[in-house]
Formats: C-alpha cells, sequence, structure tokens
C-alpha cells in the first residue's frame, strides 16, 4: 500500500502505532488487532508491508482514516480507549411496536368456567375467540377448564349424531312402510336418499345407515 515516504517512512509509522496502540508490544498489538504476530514482526524487522485486510484492521482500531494512514499523518492522533465499532444498519424488528400482552388467568378460568355452564356447549375453537387466548396457552394454564369444555362439547356433538341417525332410521322406516302400503315389494336406498332432507343427508355413511334401515324394516 502507499504510504509517504515510501517504505522508508512505513517503519516509523508502523513503530509509533504499535507503541501508542500496545506499548511498543508486537504481540499485544498483533492480538488486539486480530492480526498475524509473525506477520507484525514481517513488517517491524524485515521491512514488510502490511496487507489491505490488516491496513483495514489498524483503521478500524485506531480510529483513523486510510487517507491518513497512507500518507502517514498521525498528527493530533490519540488512540481510541476501546475499538471503534463499525455502524451497521439493522433491520426493523418485525416485533417492534407490538406490545406484549399480561394475561389474568384468574379471570381467563371464570370465563372458561362460565362458558361450561351455557346452556349449548360451546368448541374450543369458539372458547379461544371469546377469550382471545390460543388452544395451546388454555390446554397449559388452564387445563381442567379446557378439557371439561372440550368433554363436553364432544358429548353434545355425538348426541346431536345420535339423534340424526335416530331420525334418519325413523324417516326411513316410514318410507318403506308407506311403499309397502302402495303395493310394492320395497324400496331401493337412491329412492330414500334422494326423499331425505339435507339434515340428514349430511349424516356421515348415510347409505349406509339407509341400508340397514331398509333391512330392518323389511324383516
Amino acid at each position: 500500500m502507499p504510504v509517504s515516504g515510501g517504505v522508508e517512512g512505513l517503519l516509523p509509522l508502523l513503530e509509533i502505532l504499535i507503541e501508542r496502540m500496545a506499548g511498543g508490544s508486537v504481540t499485544t498489538f498483533a492480538r488486539r488487532l486480530d492480526l498475524s504476530k509473525s506477520g507484525v514482526w514481517h513488517w517491524v524487522r524485515k521491512g514488510g508491508s502490511p496487507s489491505l485486510p490488516a491496513w483495514l484492521a489498524i483503521a478500524r482500531h485506531s480510529g483513523l482514516p486510510l487517507r491518513r494512514l497512507f500518507a502517514g499523518d498521525l498528527s493530533d492522533w490519540t488512540p481510541p480507549v476501546e475499538p471503534v465499532q463499525l455502524t451497521l444498519p439493522l433491520l426493523t424488528s418485525p416485533r417492534k411496536g407490538i406490545r406484549s400482552r399480561e394475561l389474568d388467568w384468574d379471570a381467563i378460568r371464570e370465563q372458561l368456567r362460565t362458558l361450561l355452564a351455557e346452556e349449548t356447549p360451546i368448541t374450543l375453537v369458539e372458547a379461544c375467540r371469546r377469550t382471545g387466548v390460543e388452544h395451546k396457552l388454555l390446554y397449559l394454564r388452564a387445563n381442567a377448564e379446557t378439557r371439561a369444555l372440550v368433554d363436553r362439547s364432544r358429548r353434545y356433538q355425538e348426541a346431536l349424531r345420535q339423534g340424526k341417525v335416530g331420525r334418519l332410521q325413523e324417516q326411513v322406516g316410514q318410507l318403506v312402510q308407506e311403499r309397502l302400503e302402495e303395493g310394492y315389494e320395497g324400496i331401493s336406498a337412491r329412492e330414500i336418499w334422494a326423499r331425505l332432507d339435507d339434515e340428514l343427508k349430511s349424516v356421515r355413511h348415510t347409505y349406509r345407515h339407509v341400508a340397514k334401515a331398509v333391512v330392518a324394516n323389511d324383516a
């Protein structure tokens, strides 16, 4: 790298830098700047010249711009107590402006108990919507209330399903009986399906239930 005065001016410059930044110790200077100790000795004793990365390390730790180092200008220079840190632009945190929310778990558990007492059971999804808390946290911090709510909802949904199946079987029986009274020998599952309302058509495995009901009524 070009330094004012050439090789003759480089050695005094390096000696001053090492003296002021490391008390004249080549070992300390190399360690502080994360440079090779043998490399620094080569500059001082063999007339070697620092590489560009080495000059950048010297500039960063000394606080001197490269143009002053290359000019050998150390006038009014005092080494910084701590190495100068590079100023790097940081990306804005995605959580900036988001305030942490403190939850009143006593109040949330009481709210869940109130939901449990409602006439019509609600699903866990609905409970999360009403409390404003995700299901994982409800299980973690209000486990007993959450499990009771889920169990009640499942039993309610099963009762609804069984009720639909019972109504389906009853309606199939009526259709079979009407067909027999009209003089027909029976009725197919496809014909029954066409005469069911939308709610009964939504029953899981509808055709299976219809077929069982037809057989039961034919017996």
